[in-house]
């Protein structure tokens, strides 16, 4: 999963004069609320310094089959799950403008952010099992479409009903709760002046964690850019910068990632970037193994962040 890009749109002068003349409807009377087959989720397990936040994380998307669709369309969006029944997350009209985002293709869609304490009383876990994300518009129309949330690195819920932050779940999990995949702990680092390179040492121990990725922010916490994949999902194969190009280390053996600029996917916004403006950084780890040979990636990670001493 990647982040989705939101930009403004407008609906230009010929389009509006076709939707006032079809059938002499209003605009919006024919759009299609039918959703793609493909919902698309990952969940997270995120440090929260001083326990600032929920550490657990679900992210829900849809896409719109009807590329005409548009804000003003939507009259609400519900959120269910097959393990809790009768509870449910409702968005408004006013709310959904949070929600709502456009793709490079021009498809239109919503993307949605459960938090842990939004859905268990302890503030670390998330549930597993069936989501279903219905969308009504404001001509009547509604449509749905439901995905299964399988364990953390497998396909299936081998049992499991909720996934928990293992760093900030409070007490003792029962039976049904699995792990998310575990944050690397962030060991030494070194900016060396002399052969320009950083150096950034990370451990995990977790052999559910498959690849990952770096990225790199300047003092003020502004996105420089980024290293990845740790492991390559198509091709299988290691960065060459980490661990001189031989493999993720998950068992608790450090990992060590030595960079020079040329290694680096800078920001396009970024210029004259140089190594000495890395202050900070965060290392993502994510599952994958069960999807070698597909076309799928990762579902669930995780996140820590560090500084550059």
């Amino acid at each position: 999963m990647v982040s989705l890009k939101h930009y403004f749109r407008f609906l230009g002068f010929a389009l509006l004069l076709s939707l006032l003349a079809a059938c002499g409807q209003p605009p919006g009377s024919t759009v299609s609320a039918e959703l793609e087959e493909q919902v698309d989720w990952i969940i997270g397990n995120i440090f929260r310094a001083g326990g600032s936040g929920p550490a657990a994380i679900i992210d829900l998307s849809v896409t719109f089959q009807d590329p005409n669709i548009e804000l003003t369309d939507l009259e609400t969006a519900i959120i269910t799950n097959t393990l809790i029944p009768g509870q449910q997350w409702t968005f408004s009209e006013d709310e959904l403008e949070n929600y709502f985002f456009t793709l490079d293709s021009g498809k239109r869609g919503l993307s949605f952010s459960l938090r842990s304490d939004d859905l268990t009383a302890n503030g670390s876990a998330i549930y597993l099992g069936i989501y279903t994300i219905e969308v009504e518009l404001k001509n009547g129309k509604r449509s749905s479409k439901s995905l299964v949330t399988p364990a953390p690195g497998s396909l299936s819920s081998d049992g499991y009903n909720y996934t928990y932050s293992p760093e900030d779940y409070l007490g003792t999990p029962p039976s049904d709760y699995v792990a998310l995949p575990r944050r690397a702990t962030i060991g030494a680092t070194a900016l060396n002046t002399t052969d320009d390179t950083l150096t950034i040492n990370f451990s995990v121990t977790d052999d559910r964690v498959y690849s990952g990725w770096l990225v790199l922010r300047d003092a003020n916490n502004e996105f420089l850019g980024y290293v990845g994949e740790f492991q390559d999902f198509e091709t299988r194969t290691a960065h060459p910068k980490l661990n001189g190009g031989s493999s993720l280390l998950t068992d608790g053996t450090t990992n060590t990632l030595t960079l020079a600029v040329s290694d680096i996917q800078v920001s396009s916004e970024v210029s004259d970037f140089s190594l000495e403006m890395v202050k900070n950084f965060s290392i993502t780890l994510s599952d994958g193994k069960q999807y070698l040979g597909t076309d799928s990636t990762f579902n669930t990670y995780s996140v820590s962040f560090g500084t550059v001493q």
